[in-house]
């Protein structure tokens, strides 16, 4: 037990002098500059892959005959919100794994440079705002989608083309055009 005790006490001084130790060193500018190339490569590379992915769950989208709904039993207004639920799921599932590379890879490429007091120029476009401002709607969305009959929902979740990336609005058109 004692051995135990020591040792992790070792661990956490070592790691404490090596924190320590980075943290007085001053970065020369060529390390400086080198940190801030490889953060801005990851986060180019991360957005490169991130569009790629993006282009690739565009092109797989599908339009929904109204005929799809024939069994469900909503309101305009019900299957709107249901549809579009189920198109951001969709759309969550195709691309989130690139999305979340590069939110990670434009956070590590922001704070890199605010650590050596520099500007993320790159990174500027991609406000919180831009990335986020609409996130609300569907989360509130996600709420109203809850409060439809529970057996209506697993309907429409077993239709498998609604678990594919859809275009809504063609699909929406459809439906209103019926």
């Amino acid at each position: 037990m004692a051995a135990k005790l020591i040792k992790k006490t070792l661990i956490i001084f070592s790691l404490l002098t090596a924190t320590a130790v980075c943290a007085t060193k001053q970065p020369n500018v060529t390390t400086t500059e080198d940190t801030l190339d490889l953060a801005l490569q990851k986060f180019e590379l991360a957005k490169r892959n991130f569009e790629i992915k993006l282009a690739e769950c565009e092109s797989k989208k599908t339009s929904i005959p109204p005929s799809a709904f024939e069994s469900v039993n909503l309101t305009k207004t019900e299957l709107k919100i249901a549809l579009f639920v189920l198109h951001n799921r969709a759309e969550d599932a195709c691309d989130e794994e690139m999305r979340g590379k590069f939110l990670i890879a434009l956070s590590v490429y922001r704070a890199t440079a605010k650590h050596y007091n520099k500007a993320a120029t790159l990174a500027l476009p991609y406000t919180e705002d831009m990335l986020f401002g609409h996130h609300w709607r569907r989360i509130e969305a996600a709420a109203q989608y809850l409060e439809i009959d529970k057996n209506q929902r697993k309907i429409l979740e077993n239709i498998p083309r609604l678990q594919q990336p859809f275009h809504l609005f063609k699909t929406l058109s459809t439906l209103e055009a019926r």
